[in-house]
């Protein structure tokens, strides 16, 4: 995780610069934790879906990031239309913003 948002950093920084001056200091981040509602600290994987929202795999479920709040989805043996998993591996937002979700235990689709 760390290596990656390094990685955003130089990509927002490599942006500002072409896009007219605007230096790193212009931007601050906020370090989102699971005390914040991320089911797990360990992200596995990230995608945008057509309306903006961030969705986050981890190892323990799925979050939904609207910028304000997470809504979480977790596995329920009782339930066959939540998560085959909670160790999202994958995510994948297609042409029809049908968000597919990669577990440990197979692909889910939510629409």
């Amino acid at each position: 995780m760390k290596r990656f948002l390094i990685a955003i950093v130089g990509l927002m920084q490599a942006m500002a610069i072409s896009a007219g001056g605007s230096t790193h200091s212009d931007y601050h981040f906020t370090h989102i934790k699971s005390a914040n509602g991320l089911p797990h600290q360990q992200v596995e994987t990230m995608a945008f879906d057509g309306m903006g929202r961030l969705w986050i795999g981890t190892r323990n479920g799925l979050a939904c990031y609207d910028g304000y709040s997470f809504t979480t989805y977790y596995h329920d043996p009782g339930d066959s239309t939540s998560l085959s998993h909670n160790f999202v591996i994958k995510l994948l937002v297609d042409s029809r913003n049908d968000l597919w979700v990669g577990t440990e235990k197979g692909v889910c689709r939510y629409r």
